[in-house]
């Protein structure tokens, strides 16, 4: 797929995200990650996509390490905070073009395109993690599963395999039941 069509999908599965956690409930466990809730999985998803568009729209060439989000709202205002995050990102990734200068952790294609990619990934397996969830499993769409695949064997595993900083992806924090 194309990094622009890549990055326009992120909009639509987070739609789909926030309509699943609104009608399931935003405390209903995630299975499919472990000690999360839809809530966290909402906070999470809603974070990265704040932290790409900020890289992509700085053209940020220097990791910066996040703290946890600061601006998370209250549940009422959750999943438009998850769905402003996305068109967020859409913005900056329009504005900037996939070829713009753009940090990322695996030393490889430091280009915004990286980010359209990851992103798109990102959204869509958290979206079948939430949906699947409320009861309302979809499957993920074969070019973007098999896409997704490609980038984990050959962006994201030899990039960790390059790590040395110790990182180690935690929750934010436990499910709020």
């Amino acid at each position: 797929m194309e990094p622009l069509d890549l990055l326009h999908t992120v909009p639509r599965h987070t739609q789909a995200m926030a309509e699943a956690g609104a009608a399931g409930g935003l405390s209903t466990p995630v299975p499919s990650c472990p000690d999360w809730c839809v809530r966290d999985v909402i906070t999470h998803l809603g974070s990265v996509h704040r932290r790409a568009a900020d890289l992509v729209a700085t053209g940020a060439t220097a990791g910066r390490r996040p703290g946890p989000p600061s601006d998370v709202p209250d549940d009422e205002a959750l999943l438009d905070w998850l769905t402003e995050g996305a068109r967020c990102l859409v913005d900056a990734g329009q504005a900037k073009g996939p070829d713009a200068p753009t940090w990322n952790w695996t030393g490889a294609d430091q280009r915004a395109a990286f980010w359209f990619r990851r992103m798109a990934h990102e959204t869509a397996v958290h979206t079948w993690d939430v949906r699947s969830a409320c009861g309302m499993p979809t499957a993920i769409e074969p070019v973007m599963g098999s896409d997704a695949i490609d980038e984990l064997l050959t962006v994201i595993l030899p990039g960790e395999a390059g790590r040395h900083d110790g990182h180690v992806a935690r929750p934010l924090h436990r499910c709020r039941g």
